[in-house]
């Protein structure tokens, strides 16, 4: 099945491209058991991106994002991105950028299968709001030593 899911971030998660191999994905490996549901919890704080990544090794598996919020009575887990199911042999990530402070659950749900375990390898990072590439900061420092030079040179020769 060569169909592409576009990339909209705070959407459903996106096709990277074709694997082959689950071991492309540098991360995690998860065994999702038959009948079984696993979340993988991560505390973000306002605007940080999380970004995952995954590769299902065989058959398929239903990937969603979910928010864990405080409600009367406790906790309650709200759907962010809804279940879709994902096959073997592709490599699949997304991202989501939070509002507040919050944790945020990837979920690997396997339920529906009643004797296969799946095994999916995972890569996930969370990348803070005030983080800035290196790129950036050079040329915020190249700027800042052009700047200083101009001021600091004799314009009179």
């Amino acid at each position: 099945d060569k169909r592409v899911i576009p990339r909209v971030v705070n959407s459903l998660a996106t096709r990277l491209g074709d694997a082959g191999d689950w071991n492309s994905v540098a991360g995690d490996r998860v065994r999702v058991g038959p009948r079984a549901v696993v979340k993988l919890p991560y505390v973000v704080q306002g605007n940080d991106v999380l970004r995952w990544e995954f590769c299902v090794r065989a058959h398929d598996v239903r990937f969603s994002v979910s928010e864990r919020r405080m409600a009367s009575g406790g906790a309650v887990e709200v759907g962010l991105l809804p279940s879709a199911t994902f096959a073997a042999g592709s490599k699949f990530g997304g991202a989501w950028t939070a509002k507040d402070h919050t944790t945020l659950l990837l979920v690997f749900d396997n339920a529906y299968s009643l004797v296969t375990a799946k095994d999916v390898a995972v890569a996930v990072s969370v990348r803070s709001a005030t983080y800035r590439p290196a790129e950036e900061s050079l040329s915020a420092m190249a700027e800042y030593r052009k700047e200083w030079n101009e001021l600091h040179t004799d314009s009179e020769v």
